[in-house]
């Protein structure tokens, strides 16, 4: 006979925080036109949540597409050139095998392929960079319209209908137009002291309670630690995976902030 693991149940405070959260800034300057989405509506990934008027962003798509058309249109034109050159040069290559032309007349006309080619060496670069701009701009234009980056609740909305939204990231007031957060999965932060912190394993399970929802147990599971102690408070930074039921007015169970206890059960050899 030999004595069995012991073992215990620690219940220690923990932090709810979403899944995933993030602050959803515009990308192009113009007016708010219309927002579909408001806070504490759910969306789904890539649904559309507002849309941007930026007349200047389509001025000037529509130039830049005009400009791609004449610099194709330049291009052809030197291709054009280059092929009568080259023909020139042929039949002037075959007329001094009789004499018929000078050695001057010859260069001129080599000399005017090599200028053909290159313009249009020119040309196709020229198209190349109308076609990249037309291709940013259109990258903005796109932007005119919001979508959602992943399935959440919006958090937060930072303007309304009419509202001027400048589109730079470096201005340290910027105001993010929305905010969501992906509340049916939570990630749970606990502390786990000193004498327990060795027996916290990945995968492990754990309940936590929350005195808003008494007697309802919500079962989690141990993602990781920091694998780490805060040389301060000798606690271990542990996360918890937890998934968030809804209830029957179609709610979320838990709220992301929440003060909650996560029990551990503990064995000790």
């Amino acid at each position: 006979p030999r004595r069995s693991k012991a073992k215990e149940s620690v219940s220690l405070p923990a932090t709810l925080r979403p899944w995933q959260e993030v602050s959803i800034f515009a990308r192009t300057t113009g007016y708010l036109k219309k927002y579909y989405v408001d806070i504490s509506n759910e969306v789904k990934a890539g649904q559309v949540m507002a849309e941007i008027d930026a007349p200047e962003v389509n001025e000037e798509l529509a130039v830049a597409s005009a400009t791609l058309l004449q610099m194709r249109a330049s291009l052809l034109k030197s291709k054009a050139d280059l092929g009568l050159a080259q023909s020139t040069l042929k039949r002037f290559k075959t007329m001094r095998e009789t004499q018929s032309v000078t050695p001057q007349e010859l260069d001129e006309k080599q000399s005017a392929v090599d200028v053909a080619e290159s313009n249009v060496q020119s040309a196709t670069a020229s198209v190349a960079a109308a076609d990249a701009n037309v291709r940013r701009l259109t990258e903005m234009q796109r932007f005119e319209t919001i979508n959602a980056p992943f399935s959440g609740v919006v958090s937060g909305r930072g303007y309304d209908v009419g509202s001027l939204i400048l589109a730079n990231p470096t201005a340290s007031d910027a105001k993010p137009m929305f905010k969501i957060a992906q509340n049916d999965v939570l990630r749970a932060f606990v502390n786990v002291p000193q004498s327990a912190a060795l027996q916290i394993k990945k995968g492990m399970e754990v309940n936590v309670t929350v005195r808003e929802r008494p007697g309802q147990v919500f079962p989690g599971t141990v993602m990781g630690t920091t694998n780490y102690l805060d040389p301060t408070s000798r606690s271990l930074l542990t996360e918890v995976k937890l998934p968030n039921p809804k209830i029957a007015d179609g709610t979320f169970a838990l709220l992301p902030g929440m003060y909650v206890q996560a029990s551990f059960t503990i064995t000790h050899d």
